[in-house]
């Protein structure tokens, strides 16, 4: 087909698809994918664009040019048509895609070229073939085959030709991608490959390429672009239903279509011919404004990517002809005065959710209008220009806006006092609820100040809008939250605690009078008339007598003035981070010398004495006071970990090495103070969180904020006057039978007179009824003692998920020298390896690896990674937590949507990302467009942190305390647990990186991962050697070696130490797991070096070494009161078998001469089955445990029986896939016929357990013996019964031997279907079907194989009877009542079956 000229391809192509036979279709196929055609073959291939060529020539070129055009669109015509009545080539057409799966290299999904996407777009025309082709994109968009590059060489260009495809071909594939839901990537699993892209594994993300691709393309036909447009706003339009929950389609539908929009209207304009994202979309200004119908249902992100969207297409002053978007003779605003309504609209209603959206809507305005300050030099120019007067009326426009949110916002004085008669009107009751308006009102303004810093932090805030923002709202902070204290030289008074005990109630200020405001120091001298407030403590004083402010906790938690204690509390931290945005020196601030001064000043808060051991006893209301002041106390001090934890970590240099040049030297602040204070104000949050569970926990009527109250149990509120019910009851029975004299009878043991037998009748009835009585009130208690703790754990849980999200970068506090478990030391080397190393024996001796403090930066550390690397996206826009069926994953999910380190900011400006995607700027160079960024930036600032230092420092010390190293006389019971948490919290963020996918599939990525690597194996401190890495290839021999280093760090935590708590060693095995499945992704994944063979004992290394670790703990005698399941013993025995792997050598006569054992999994099997499960039935009753396998009882043989027998049809499949199973010599059928021999043996010793021993004839056993029988068996009849026909004269015995011992599995077999109809077992009954087909073939294939061979005789037949499982015959009236049961045309196809089975039965039955 290369040789045929343009003009001749399309009668060749109607040709071969009228004619071409069907054997034949797969080579035409193969020639058609080969096609050189389309604009970029022609473009780059012929001179037809020569600017210099005379008039004359360039009409011949365009002449040329619609030659080719037409006779390429003929092509694919005569395609489609063929595609649509040649089924037969439509088979070949996927077959041939799809030859390429997800196991295969990188390299060869790179395979495919434009010519396929064609074919594919022709295939597709036909209705009938729509599904077939969704289904091919969507599986190769998700292993990463297609890829956004492909579509856009088989699109971009060829507009004209592809036109007759656009409405039913291009469009409903685009559709169904979008809607697909496949729109996160799939998991992978273990040695499986990836693509250079990860974005490119969403079928979603392709279908938005797809819709991107054709809008421009088609540029100049307005109604194709409607129709994209149409089709975009459906997408969101089918979004989420209005209660939250997923629409059919879900919500990544959504958000694609919202992110199309987003890229189409951040296109620029290229050249002068060239439009812009917005005014090409200004035309359709009526469908996006439609958008706005639908915005209730929309997830916060969403609403932002829709106001920036509306804005950006109607933000033209310049432009009468605004259409819709502009209403007529209406002047400012930006031309969206029908967005505008529906912003002031939604700001006028009182719902949260609905207020929400139009303060997005406020903040997105603000944002967008930020490009028309001093025109485009808004943002770097701050000097005046001629443009002053414009920008005046700009920035009026903006501040008008925001200042109106704001007053919607804020709590008006009608409402405040609504609320305050409500107050009044019951009593007080609202006092311990954040259920009011004003509360509401507070809730809002939170929002505010949030959306306007992820505005801040976009960048894209004209400076003079930021200083508009720091005058508003920088007194708020002053006049309402903090209180002045006296100074300290002024006023004698006692010397200051250190800094170090921060919960010490004892005040670091000395006496109370050092607080200015009166009412305040009243609370604390305990002289206050403040009914609702305990007494309070100024506490956690970091600054010690240099304090000189403190916050009002207490104070405005226990005011008289409901608005305070209701909507102030929730403004703080918004309020509070806004400001600090705003002067952080990495959003364009000055610095946050500004706001320093809080970082470690003090607290009024309630006394340590009131949240301990006091607390219980207060009144209802002063607990509600006591836990609403933790509560915002830990938020508080949440929030300034938050703003602080990165000048702390890169005080003026940041992370790609750049000073601040606008910071100058009085506005530094000392490093190495802000990091201990920061240090300070975590273990200041540990404290806090630990007050706040007590406290919230018993304190039934605190409810966190934007959370319903939880109801109290009807048991709990009513045990108290049941109590009393029951005490009176007894009581006056007690006293009525007294009278008789009957309780001195019991009292004393002996009669004082002789009892009649009526006498003691009713005593023996008394003392049971008393015994009867002891025994319910037992009862009663227990129960309610188990509801009331778990009703307190749910209070304090949710209060906990509740509090501000800790940012991402907290981690970076890991990497402090003040947290180094060395000590300062190990500042000073390069490595924390050196670190551990430098160490004496005295000084290893005192280690600790654990601690609240710890603990709590690894929880936060290990949660980062986990939802770094996670693909699930918000579902709804209302509050999830405010709803009845609310989950936990709900709130976290709602968490990180309110962590402003892990969102999506779509106020972000352009350059912002490209500097973020690398271009020089990160450690990581962006050479896969396709890779997301934000994971890999995060890693590159833990990497400069020296996080992951820390991390193996931690390992490190583990091993020593597992290893024995370190004497644990010191410690106790508290210290181990300790250390056991840290231990799992450290195996879990090695297991998060090695499985980050993102990290495997991309050169980028890889870089990344062998940067990480370096400092989890060795602790490499350096952050200049990081780098080093932008100029190497990483090999997988680059990065074999850390991961090797990293799996014997990880390797000596589990298995020194002989724990006996068997779910803390599963969490290592599951870690080193993870490394190997790493190792063997990155082996499929990365193009391999010359060096193959040592490239396969590396990993074969670490195989052995997985495989003799599961093999020791499976041989470890654990403790009593272990209980075995399918998670530990049922895991270890998978890996041991399955990494017990010995391959069989590609060349049969090295094969041949190997042992049985050292083929395959075939020694691992034998051992398990003859050396383990064999002697189970040796033990007293089979209960075990099996003296060399203590972990192989009675309560673990399922585990162990299912594992093995699930195992034996994969070993059969290897065997005659290997070179034993292909080649003809006689040596090598002649072990392939022991190795067969041997897994029917082994296949024969599994049943013999439940046939010998009735113990072990349980149903979910014998369920999985029919499973896993009947498919060996169907091997079996597949592929070995091919084999035993092909040599059976040679090695006739043999095989009549195998097929006798296959006989014994087959009655078994046929046992257990017996067995299960008799007992009517379900799940028994729902596996026969299959295995009486299996059975019935393998009979008849055995019969053909004897018949054909001449030796029918060499097996006895006869008439098999019924049997037990123990292979005891039934006696006739059982079969003749099971006979009876069956219906008749079911039992003569079964009898039927049974009769051909019994055909080659032995002479003995």
């Amino acid at each position: 087909m290369h040789s045929v000229d343009v003009w001749a391809m399309p009668f060749l192509c109607k040709f071969l698809m009228s004619n071409t036979p069907t054997d034949m279709c797969d080579t035409v196929i193969e020639s058609l994918r080969q096609l050189r055609i389309g604009y970029h073959h022609h473009h780059h291939n012929d001179s037809i664009d020569n600017d210099n060529e005379g008039g004359g020539e360039r009409r011949k070129q365009n002449k040329k040019k619609d030659e080719i055009t037409n006779a390429e669109t003929l092509t694919l015509e005569s395609l489609s048509q063929g595609f649509q009545y040649r089924s037969d080539f439509t088979s070949a057409l996927l077959r041939s895609i799809q030859s390429i799966t997800s196991s295969t290299s990188t390299s060869q999904l790179n395979h495919y070229s434009p010519a396929d996407i064609w074919l594919l777009f022709c295939c597709a025309l036909a209705p009938h073939n729509k599904n077939k082709v969704l289904s091919i994109f969507r599986t190769k968009s998700t292993i990463g085959a297609f890829s956004s590059s492909l579509l856009s060489d088989a699109i971009v260009g060829n507009g004209p030709i592809l036109d007759f495809l656009f409405q039913n071909s291009l469009c409903v594939l685009a559709d169904g991608l979008v809607r697909s839901s496949s729109s996160t990537a799939i998991v992978m699993t273990a040695g499986s490959s990836a693509s250079s892209g990860a974005l490119d594994k969403s079928a979603s993300y392709i279908g938005g390429i797809l819709y991107e691709l054709l809008y421009w393309e088609f540029g100049s036909n307005a109604m194709r672009r409607q129709e994209i447009v149409g089709a975009l706003v459906t997408h969101v339009g089918s979004g989420c239903n209005n209660d939250g929950s997923n629409s059919g389609n879900g919500n990544g539908e959504v958000d694609e279509a919202m992110e199309v929009f987003t890229r189409l209207v951040e296109r620029k304009k290229k050249n002068d011919y060239d439009e812009d994202g917005p005014s090409s979309l200004r035309p359709y200004a009526p469908f996006l404004i439609s958008l706005l119908d639908h915005v209730q249902q929309l997830s916060a992100g969403q609403v932002r990517k829709l106001f920036l969207l509306l804005f950006a297409v109607g933000n033209n002053d310049d432009d009468d002809n605004n259409g819709a978007m502009r209403s007529s003779g209406g002047g400012g605003m930006g031309g969206c005065d029908d967005v505008h309504i529906v912003i002031r609209k939604h700001l006028s209603l009182a719902t949260i959710a609905m207020k929400q959206i139009g303060i997005i809507g406020a903040v997105a305005f603000a944002v967008s209008r930020s490009s028309k300050c001093a025109g485009e030099n808004a943002l770097d120019n701050t000097e005046e220009t001629s443009g002053e007067a414009h920008n005046s009326s700009v920035e009026a426009e903006i501040t008008n806006v925001l200042e109106m949110a704001c007053s919607n916002c804020s709590p008006r004085g009608a409402i405040a006092r609504r609320v305050g008669e409500e107050f009044n009107r019951h009593g007080g009751r609202l006092a311990t609820s954040f259920a009011g308006s004003s509360s509401s009102y507070g809730s809002a303004l939170a929002l505010l100040f949030d959306e306007l810093c992820l505005a801040v932090r976009g960048g894209r805030l004209a400076p003079s809008i930021k200083s508009w923002i720091l005058d508003r709202f920088s007194a708020n902070l002053e006049e309402l939250y903090l209180g002045d204290l006296a100074d300290p030289h002024a006023t004698p008074q006692k010397s200051s605690t250190q800094s170090g005990s921060m919960g010490s109630s004892a005040s670091a200020l000395g006496p109370s009078c050092n607080i200015e405001d009166a009412s305040d120091r009243a609370l604390v001298e305990g002289t206050s008339a403040n009914s609702i407030s305990p007494r309070g403590d100024l506490r956690f004083n970091i600054d010690g007598e240099d304090a000189l402010v403190y916050l009002k906790f207490l104070p405005m938690l226990s005011s008289n003035e409901i608005v305070d204690r209701q909507a102030l509390p929730l403004q703080l931290c918004p309020l509070f981070r806004l400001l600090a945005t705003c002067n952080d020196t990495q959003y364009g601030g000055q610095g946050l010398s500004e706001v320093d001064a809080l970082l470690g000043c003090p607290l009024l808060l309630p006394s340590e004495s009131s949240v301990g051991d006091d607390f219980q006893h207060l009144p209802p209301a002063k607990q509600w006071t006591a836990t609403a002041s933790i509560f915002f106390a830990t938020c508080w001090c949440r929030e300034l970990i938050n703003a602080f934890i990165f000048s702390a970590a890169f005080p003026v240099i940041g992370v790609e090495g750049k000073v601040n040049p606008s910071a100058d030297e009085s506005q530094i602040c000392n490093q190495e103070d802000i990091r201990n204070k920061v240090v300070g104000r975590i273990r200041t949050l540990v404290e806090l969180e630990e007050e706040l569970r007590f406290t919230a926990s018993k304190c039934f009527d605190f409810s966190p904020p934007g959370l319903a109250p939880l109801p109290t149990p009807k048991e709990l509120i009513d045990s108290q006057s049941n109590a009393d019910t029951l005490i009176g009851e007894h009581d006056s029975e007690t006293q009525g039978r007294d009278s008789m004299g009957v309780l001195s009878v019991i009292n004393d043991g002996s009669p004082q007179t002789k009892m009649s037998k009526e006498e003691r009748k009713a005593m023996d009835a008394i003392k049971k009824a008393a015994k009867r009585e002891a025994a319910e009130r037992m009862k009663s208690k227990t129960k309610r003692m188990k509801i009331r703790q778990k009703h307190e754990t749910a209070l304090s849980e949710r209060s906990i998920s509740a509090l501000r999200p800790l940012s991402s970068l907290a981690c970076l506090a890991l990497g402090f020298p003040e947290l180094s478990i060395v000590g300062q030391a190990g500042s000073a080397v390069s490595s924390s390896q050196q670190g551990m190393m430098s160490l004496g024996s005295s000084q290893l001796q005192n280690l600790h690896v654990g601690g609240p403090l710890t603990t709590l930066l690894l929880t936060q550390l290990n949660n980062s990674l986990s939802g770094m690397f996670s693909d699930k996206k918000p579902v709804a826009f209302h509050f999830r937590s405010n709803k009845p069926g609310a989950t936990s994953d709900d709130r976290e999910m709602e968490r990180k949507e309110n962590d402003m380190d892990l969102v999506n900011n779509p106020y972000e400006s352009n350059e912002s990302k490209e500097g973020k995607g690398g271009n020089g700027s990160s450690l990581f160079d962006s050479l896969d467009s396709n890779v997301p960024n934000d994971s890999l930036n995060m890693l590159e600032t833990y990497l400069a942190g020296n996080v992951f230092a820390s991390v193996h420092e931690h390992l490190a010390a583990a091993a020593e305390i597992c290893g024995g190293n370190i004497n644990k006389a010191n410690y106790d019971q508290d210290r181990e647990e300790e250390t056991k948490q840290c231990i799992c919290l450290l195996l879990g963020c090695v297991t998060a990186l090695v499985r980050a996918k993102e990290l495997t599939s991309s050169t980028r990525g890889r870089k990344c991962l062998a940067s990480v690597l370096k400092q989890l194996s060795v602790g490499e401190r350096d952050r200049q050697d990081t780098t080093k890495t932008n100029g190497i290839r990483v090999s997988f021999q680059y990065l074999i070696k850390p991961l090797s280093d990293l799996f014997d760090l990880a390797e000596e935590i589990v298995v020194g130490g002989e724990s006996d708590d068997i779910l803390f060693v599963m969490q290592g095995v599951g870690c080193l797991e993870s490394i190997l499945n790493c190792v063997l992704c990155l082996d499929g994944t990365m193009m391999q070096s010359q060096d193959e063979e040592q490239r396969k004992q590396k990993i074969l290394s670490i195989r052995k070494k997985v495989s003799n670790l599961c093999h020791r703990l499976l041989q470890r005698n654990w403790s009593k009161d272990t209980k075995y399941k399918k998670s530990d013993v049922g895991k270890l025995l998978s890996l041991y078998i399955e990494h017990s792997y010995m391959a069989i050598p590609s060349d049969a006569r090295v094969a041949a001469s190997s042992d049985i054992s050292d083929l395959g999994h075939i020694g691992a099997l034998a051992t398990i089955i003859r050396d383990v499960l064999a002697e189970l039935p040796n033990t007293n009753h089979c209960r075990g445990p099996v003296d060399e396998y203590p972990t192989c009882c009675l309560q673990s043989f399922g585990c162990y029986l299912s594992v093995v027998l699930s195992i034996l049809p994969k070993e059969l499949n290897l065997l005659f896939d290997s070179s034993l199973g292909k080649t003809e010599a006689s040596y090598a059928v002649e072990k392939a016929l022991l190795s067969l021999a041997q897994l029917v043996e082994l296949l024969s010793v599994t049943f013999d357990l439940t046939k010998e021993n009735p113990i072990l004839v349980k149903r979910p056993y014998l369920l999985q013996q029919l499973k896993w029988g009947t498919r060996f068996m169907e091997v079996i009849v597949a592929r070995v019964v091919p084999f035993l026909q092909k040599h059976f004269q040679e090695h006739e015995q043999g095989i009549i031997d195998i097929i006798r011992h296959l006989q014994g599995c087959t009655r078994q077999i046929s046992s257990i279907i017996t067995h299960g109809k008799r007992e009517k077992d379900t799940n028994l009954a729902k596996e026969t079907p299959r295995a009486k087909k299996v059975l019935e073939s393998f009979i008849h294939k055995i019969k053909a194989l004897m018949r054909k061979n001449r030796c029918l005789t060499a097996l006895g037949g006869g008439n098999l009877k019924s049997k037990h499982i123990d292979g005891s015959i039934i006696e006739d009236d059982d079969a003749d009542s099971e006979s009876s049961d069956s219906s008749g045309s079911s039992s003569e196809k079964e009898g039927d079956a049974m009769e051909s089975e019994n055909e080659f039965g032995s002479d003995d039955e």
